[in-house]
């Protein structure tokens, strides 16, 4: 062999075939967040079709991967079946499979013919094993993922290269900071679920606080020098699985009490302690569960060494993810859905460890979460405010729904989604509802019917005047009878000489004018009314200047009632109106009476 020649380096070979399938499902899993940080793992996979997926925008699915690992034979029925389940749950627009070895050339046929063909519509393809291994020795992080699930002597090799590039001068403080590097890197590579921060300091001396979320650290004195490495998960998975789990134990002997004394106040008052462990100290102490790289640093300390305990501050439970949440309310008020999107809040009450909030419409929904031992509790709470930017439509839904989570019944909640959240069903009590409510619900129905009638955006003011609620009741009242019963004591227009002549003959009197309400500082425009008079008589013409004013008035008490129609837009009349009244008509509204409707 020509020594100036240098043998290729070819991608290692894993036995990802040989894999338990839950393993196999966690190591994709760890490969796919180093591409897609962003990309979660759902609640349960167990029924979803999706062991990852990555979150698009307002709740949409971008992509999801499934593991399948099939040694053997590929059984496409069941790949189908989880692509039907991820898409009927997620819909998403991108579907991966991930199988721990290469297709044939029939498998790849077969492949196509099930998942590239013109019935569907998203793009599927997958990862096979010389993807998963590429990716697997592509990056630091990907070698990270490699040493947590495999156990390969080319690691082993680096690290002991890494160990002898630690050996070398050390006279200066860049020498110094030049050995920390490549201790600096083997930590940063050594697994998938955790940083590894690492600090020095003189012993007994000043020494940095742990990293922020550290759950672990572990500590090694040499003489005047201390060595600490912090334990930081990179996510709720690796506590999940690497979680510190610690067993104190005290001897059944005089030492064993003096260790159970100098432990009492940790417990009663939660007071620091650093007690010594080992032979002869009265106190045992072992490690049923640590983060994988001070795995074996913990089996050193464990024959011997210190122990600290004290008073942490408790870590806050992480907020409850994003809920959108449908509600289906049936009660004996009647029944009302509605949809609320839940978002982590402020801080939670007493005695609860998270909240998530959110508003439909003015009316505001609040989830209350914690967790009791092995079961969870929720407690929803609903309040209304009147001032809202919602739309009227949202808030005449709301009110409604408002309205109706007062009646004895219950509430069904669903997620719609990406959480996955099982269904939910509560219970209501009969409450009263309070009456500035249901005065509030009429008054926005009344604008709502307004606004859709005028075509423009009518804005619910902050503090409405009792004359303001009476105009915009009998204006809507008004627009949803398509008009009002009138009744009329006499008309006064002013007409030219040939119209009197028109009058004297009889005939049908048209009469029309604008019409619109004042809300407060906005002033809406409703078209105009139109009153018909068919029947009528001349008590009395007044010459005036221009023309006369001619007095008209009811022929009997049935003739004074008037159906008089309202419209949005004037429509030309077939003929002119007899009399041509140049002013309108003077009438009082009847109040108390419905009138039919045009």
């Amino acid at each position: 062999m020509d020594a100036s020649r240098l043998a290729a380096k070819t991608t290692r070979r894993y036995d990802l075939e040989g894999m338990p399938d839950e393993e196999f499902e966690r190591m994709c899993a760890r490969l796919v967040r180093i591409e897609f940080p962003l990309a979660v793992r759902p609640a349960s996979t167990g029924d979803g079709g999706a062991d990852v997926r990555l979150p698009g925008a307002d709740d949409t699915t971008e992509r999801s991967w499934q593991a399948k690992h099939f040694p053997k034979r590929i059984h496409w029925d069941k790949c189908k079946e989880s692509l039907e389940r991820c898409r009927r749950v997620w819909d998403p627009r991108h579907y991966t499979f991930c199988f721990p070895r290469r297709l044939s050339e029939k498998e790849q046929k077969t492949f196509d013919r099930h998942f590239r063909n013109s019935e569907v519509d998203i793009e599927v393809d997958h990862w096979n094993a010389e993807e998963l291994e590429a990716r697997l020795d592509g990056s630091e992080l990907g070698q990270g993922v490699a040493h947590t699930f495999f156990e390969d002597p080319a690691l082993d090799k680096e690290r002991m290269a890494r160990a002898f590039r630690a050996q070398g001068p050390l006279d200066t403080t860049g020498d110094a900071l030049e050995r920390m590097l490549p201790v600096g890197d083997f930590l940063r590579r050594e697994d998938a679920y955790f940083f590894y921060p690492a600090t020095t300091h003189q012993t007994g001396g000043p020494a940095p606080p742990p990293t922020p979320g550290t759950v672990m650290s572990v500590a090694h004195i040499e003489g005047s020098t201390t060595s600490r490495v912090d334990a930081v998960p990179r996510d709720e998975e690796a506590l999940e699985r690497y979680g510190p789990e610690i067993t104190l134990r005290t001897t059944a002997d005089e030492a064993g009490e003096r260790a159970a004394e100098l432990l009492r106040p940790v417990f009663e008052r939660g007071e620091p302690v650093r007690l010594q462990h080992g032979e002869g100290s009265g106190l045992d102490v072992s490690f049923t569960n640590v983060p994988p790289a001070l795995e074996h640093l913990v089996a050193e300390h464990e024959g011997g060494g210190y122990v600290e305990l004290g008073a942490t501050e408790p870590t806050p439970p992480p907020p409850p993810p994003p809920w959108q949440a449908r509600l289906h309310v049936e009660t004996d008020r009647g029944q009302a859905d509605l949809d609320v999107r839940l978002e982590p809040g402020g801080q939670a009450p007493p005695d609860w460890d998270g909240v998530l909030e959110g508003s439909v419409g003015g009316m505001d929904v609040r989830a209350l979460f914690r967790r009791r031992a092995d079961r969870g509790q929720i407690r929803f709470d609903f309040t209304y405010r009147f001032a809202s930017p919602a739309s009227l439509k949202e808030r005449v839904k709301a009110l409604h729904a408002f309205a109706v989570l007062h009646g004895e019944g219950r509430v069904v909640i669903t997620d719609h989604g990406s959480t996955g959240r099982p269904e939910m069903n509560v219970a209501t009590a009969p409450r009263e509802l309070p009456r500035e409510l249901s005065a509030l619900s009429a008054f926005i129905e009344d604008l709502l019917s307004i606004s859709d009638w005028a075509g423009v955006v009518v804005d619910p003011p902050e503090q409405v005047e009792p004359a303001t609620i009476r105009a915009v009741a009998s204006v809507a009242r008004m627009i949803r009878e398509g008009g009002q019963l009138v009744r009329w004591d006499y008309l006064e227009p002013v007409v030219t000489p040939e119209g009197i002549a028109q009058l004297q003959e009889g005939g049908r009197l048209l009469l029309e004018q604008p019409i619109g309400v004042k809300i407060e500082e906005q002033t809406v425009d409703l078209g105009f009314t139109r009153m018909v008079v068919d029947e009528y008589k001349i008590a009395a013409v007044v010459e005036e200047r221009g023309g006369s004013k001619v007095r008209l008035e009811p022929p009997d008490t049935a003739s004074a009632e008037i159906f008089q129609t309202l419209h949005r837009v004037r429509q030309p009349t077939a003929s002119a109106p007899p009399g041509s009244p140049r002013k309108g008509a003077r009438k009082r509204k009847r109040k108390g009476r419905k009138g039919r409707r045009r």
